[in-house]
């Protein structure tokens, strides 16, 4: 995944935004987050910026965000989108997952949000990274150079790439289901023996069949194809196992061009070797030390006839060496240093040309030659040619116009060449002769009546100009002799064209003593263009020889090598060709056998040509994978070698096996996907499925590669066939929990996906379902969704208050009972946390409780249950709510504890006024012991009252009686009176009874 994530989250409220946002910081990424409210907003912003993720309010003042989801679909937009609500239903939830959709998060569980975004984001990485391998896994096989065949121990055609198509001329469709054998029988000619069908298919059963795994076997073949073009096809057949099954990878290489260039090479070989024999001028090329590496047969023959020191000098001589060891008082001693001077300076890049005249006298007669040296153009190794071209004649012809003024000018007047008369001084033309006409298009009067930079291109003149302001005061300073020197100039046509002349020039003193310059210009047009050619095609040859990639080695009888191109020395990191090893000391002892073997039989059979593929060691001992073919040139004069021209193919060898390795690491992840995958053209035609498949759709008959989709499942209705289409057209569609009737009357749930895939080239190639038969699932779902919602009636008509937190003891659900007790309603109750510095908690003495005590707290610290804490909740209102409380943590991830608690408010409260009349009666009870005390004495005090009354009494009694004295007693609390009898008397009244 990236460390840097881009989010857009669509919300119109701050506050919402805030709270996404601090949960994106939560995230261990990096994530820049921008906000938008509008549709507007949300579609600019989508313009300007890649994003990775999408969070958007489900309810928006001016759009939903379904419709936001919608916007993404439009724009093409596949990234993670999560939607935010507080009152999402589950129905409307399943819905906006159907409709593709991520995931949805209810505000009040906001703190998954993290959580959720991370593993979408993971998701859509792991899925980006699944498509690009399958991409890259098809675009090997498709786009490989190299044609693949895959055919199965039947020798029947599986599958193949576009290459094989175009190879042999014939489509997919002519070649798929055929026997290998037959296909190779229609490109033989029906008079071979070869076309047999029978004889083909035993040369497959009794060689290739029979290949071990580490086996493999390479042929060569000539054909002409379906179009009959003629093509050379080479064949690497290979035996490979994907379980318990055995398959055949065949790699076919078309080498048509490399076989031409071959060809081509040769016939320039010889082309431009016939060319340099035929010429009559001696030519030898040296390499950048002097040395000579060839000469033409000109120069070998000079050499033998003339008994001249050009035989000394030839093939494996040093030029310069030579020249250098001429001796001083030698007469050749002045050539042979001008001559060494002349060809250093053009092979250190001094001058291009150097040319020489230098007599070179036979027995027979004078003779003078001109040497000439020039250097090759282009990159690489530098080398120079070195002619030497007899101009006795020229010479001949020069005395003769020296000594015959009358002759000479007979001789210019009628010769082909122009020849001219100068005044270097003054520029002017003392003599032109009339052949000019012809050369130029201007007579000799009008030439001579102009300038010389009027008979020279620019550039010409220019390089004219200096040579003679070089040239002039040295040769007037020495004042006698003659200085000659030949160029190449371009003169312009009298019709505007341009002309190539060589012009020999000429300084001598004429019989006056003054210096004039006698000129020879000469037509060379056509020399041009041969020579052009020529220098094309040596240029062309060296080219293909030195610059090519392929390497080039000639091995001599002996064994050693001989020649070793540039490309052969950097294949195999040497830089002496001396170094360079016999293929004998360096080839991998397990491919030497075969090599020795194939060099034997190119000995035996000069004509034939062979191929192999071998591995041999660097400089740097580093194995390397090389295809050599090669040719014995062992009668050819020239080169008695054998020519072995290789490549290095390490890179394609291991690209081989990296294309075995992902072709079955694509049929093995297909076939043994946990998911049901079918992958079909764009015929609806099978062309991959995993096992699952085959399984969940209760297919028959498992072998259905290439069958139609609509043979294998005839209840597919048009419907489907329209979303087929449009998915071939580059729609993407899926669905979830869809219902699928089956022919035979089952129901299926499938949740499902269809995808176009690409070539490389953007073309789609058919498409590639992902399906997923839920049928078992969906019934545990319905029979959740019921136990679910009896779950939800009774968490929220629960009698005892519910609140359940997460892991960081978050708040994250409570039920009515539990909002209704505490007076706080849900959203604010999922504010909090049960540790939260809002709770007043006070223990059951009244003084506070801390947070560590809270049973919630413990149960989610300690890890197990806390029963039947009482403690106090002192609202808002300042009323306390006694609670008995009980918590448990919760054995689920991202749930901490469950916290049941009840009311015991009123119980609390009796219980306190049970206390007050337990304690008032405790105090009655002991003022009730102490009256008792008190009236206990009271009544003895009384009793003895009483005895001490009733003595007394009687002695009143009889007091009262002596003195006729009446007494009368009130009992105050019966309000009843008692009176003496001589109360009675004295009143008057008389006693009934007594």
């Amino acid at each position: 995944m990236k460390n840097i994530v881009n989010v857009l989250i669509v919300e119109n409220s701050k506050e919402n935004v805030r709270l996404i946002a601090n949960q994106l910081k939560k995230i261990d990424l990096k994530v820049n987050w921008q906000h938008v409210s509008t549709a507007n907003e949300m579609e600019l912003a989508l313009n300007q910026v890649h994003w990775d993720c999408i969070i958007s309010n489900y309810s928006l003042p001016e759009f939903s965000g379904l419709e936001a989801f919608a916007l993404c679909k439009e724009k093409k937009i596949d990234i993670p989108f999560i939607l935010i609500s507080s009152v999402l239903g589950e129905e409307i939830a399943v819905e906006a997952m159907k409709m593709g959709v991520n995931d949805y998060i209810l505000k009040q569980n906001i703190s998954k949000l993290a959580i959720s975004v991370k593993n979408e984001l993971n998701k859509f990485e792991n899925k980006k990274k699944s498509l690009k391998k399958q991409i890259q896994l098809e675009s090997l096989f498709n786009h490989s150079p190299e044609g693949i065949l895959i055919i199965d121990s039947t020798g029947q055609v599986i599958d193949l790439n576009p290459q094989i198509e175009k190879n042999i001329g014939l489509s997919k469709q002519n070649i798929l289901g055929k026997k290998i054998w037959e296909i190779q029988a229609l490109f033989i000619s029906d008079n071979s023996p070869r076309k047999n069908l029978n004889y083909l298919k035993n040369k497959w059963e009794n060689k290739v069949f029979l290949l071990n795994e580490d086996e493999f076997i390479k042929q060569s073949s000539l054909i002409r194809n379906a179009k009959g073009e003629t093509t050379y096809l080479e064949d690497f057949v290979k035996p490979f196992q994907i379980e318990n099954q055995r398959f055949y990878f065949i790699s076919q290489r078309n080498v048509t061009q490399r076989k031409h260039a071959e060809e081509e090479i040769k016939t320039l070989a010889r082309f431009n070797k016939s060319t340099l024999d035929a010429l009559s001028v001696n030519v030898a090329v040296l390499d950048s030390e002097g040395n000579i590496i060839f000469t033409n047969k000109s120069w070998e023959e000079f050499g033998l006839d003339n008994n001249s020191d050009l035989r000394k000098i030839n093939r494996g001589t040093n030029y310069l060496t030579v020249c250098d060891l001429v001796p001083v008082d030698s007469p050749e001693y002045e050539m042979a240093q001008q001559a060494a001077k002349g060809i250093r300076d053009v092979l250190n890049g001094t001058s291009i040309v150097f040319e020489y005249e230098y007599p070179c006298d036979s027995p027979q007669e004078k003779r003078w030659f001109l040497m000439n040296v020039s250097r090759f153009s282009g990159e690489g190794p530098v080398f120079i040619t070195v002619s030497h071209q007899n101009i006795t004649n020229r010479k001949i012809a020069e005395e003769k116009i020296k000594q015959q003024d009358q002759q000479y000018r007979l001789i210019s007047e009628n010769a082909a060449d122009v020849i001219w008369v100068m005044n270097p001084f003054t520029g002017k033309f003392i003599y032109v002769s009339p052949s000019v006409e012809k050369l130029r298009g201007y007579t000799a009067e009008e030439v001579m009546q102009q300038p010389v930079s009027a008979s020279l291109t620019p550039q010409s003149y220019e390089a004219v100009a200096k040579g003679l302001e070089d040239a002039l005061p040295e040769f007037i300073r020495q004042g006698k002799g003659t200085l000659s020197f030949t160029s190449e100039i371009d003169q312009p046509r009298k019709d505007g064209s341009i002309v190539n002349t060589e012009v020999t020039t000429t300084l001598m003193f004429n019989e006056s003593g003054e210096v004039e310059i006698i000129g020879v210009s000469r037509d060379i047009t056509e020399r041009k263009k041969v020579q052009e050619k020529l220098k094309s095609t040596e240029k062309y040859y060296r080219t293909l020889i030195e610059k090519t990639p392929d390497g080039i080695v000639l091995v001599g009888t002996n064994g050693k090598i001989k020649y070793a191109s540039p490309s052969a020395m950097k294949i195999f990191k040497y830089f002496d060709k001396n170094d360079f090893p016999k293929p004998s000391e360096n080839t991998h002892p397990e491919d030497l056998p075969k090599v020795m073997e194939i060099i034997n039989y190119i000995i035996q059979n000069p004509n034939e040509i062979a191929t192999i593929e071998y591995r041999f060691k660097t400089a740097e001992n580093q194995w390397r994978w090389v295809e050599s073919t090669f040719s014995n040139l062992y009668n050819e004069k020239e080169i008695e070698a054998i020519i072995i021209n290789f490549r290095d193919v390490t890179e394609r060898k291991q690209a081989e096996q990296k294309i075995l390795e992902s072709e079955r690491k694509l049929k093995l992840f297909v076939e043994y996907a946990p998911a049901a995958i079918a992958m079909f053209d764009n015929q609806m035609r099978y062309i991959a499925v995993s096992k699952r498949f085959v399984i969940d759709y209760k297919v028959k008959n498992p072998d259905i590669l290439g069958k139609s989709h609509y043979e294998i499942f005839p209840e597919i209705g048009e419907n489907w066939k329209k979303m087929h289409k449009r998915c071939l057209s580059g729609a993407i569609e899926k669905r979830e929990a869809e219902k699928f009737v089956r022919s035979d009357g089952s129901v299926d749930w499938v949740n499902w996906q269809i995808h176009p895939w690409y070539n490389l080239d953007k073309q789609i190639g058919g498409i590639i379902l992902f399906s997923d038969v839920i049928t078992e699932r969906k019934e545990i779902e319905e029979i959740r969704d019921v136990a679910l919602i009896k779950y939800k009636t009774l968490f929220d008509n629960f009698p005892l208050g519910i609140t359940i937190s997460d892991k960081e003891g978050k708040i994250i659900e409570s039920n009515n009972m539990a909002n209704e007790m505490l007076g706080l309603a849900k959203e604010e109750q999922l504010k909090r946390t049960i540790d939260g510095h809002q709770w007043n908690i006070i223990k059951p003495d009244g003084t506070p409780m801390p947070t560590e005590e809270f049973a919630s707290v413990r149960a989610l610290k300690e890890n197990r249950k806390i029963e039947n804490i009482e403690m106090g909740i002192v609202l808002e209102n300042a009323q306390t709510l006694w609670l008995n409380v009980t918590a448990s943590p919760i054995e689920l991830k991202d749930y901490g504890v469950i916290i049941t608690y009840n009311d015991i408010s009123e119980r609390k409260k009796m219980e306190a006024q049970l206390q007050e009349i337990t304690k008032n009666l405790e105090t009655t009870n002991k003022e009730y012991e102490a009256l008792n005390e008190e009236l206990l004495s009271t009544v003895q005090q009384l009793e003895s009252a009483k005895n001490e009354a009733e003595e007394n009494a009687q002695d009143l009694k009889e007091a009262q009686k002596i003195a006729n004295l009446g007494s009368w007693f009130l009992n105050v609390a019966t309000g009843q009176a008692k009176w003496s009898q001589n109360y009675y008397k004295l009143i008057g009244l008389v006693i009934v009874n007594k």
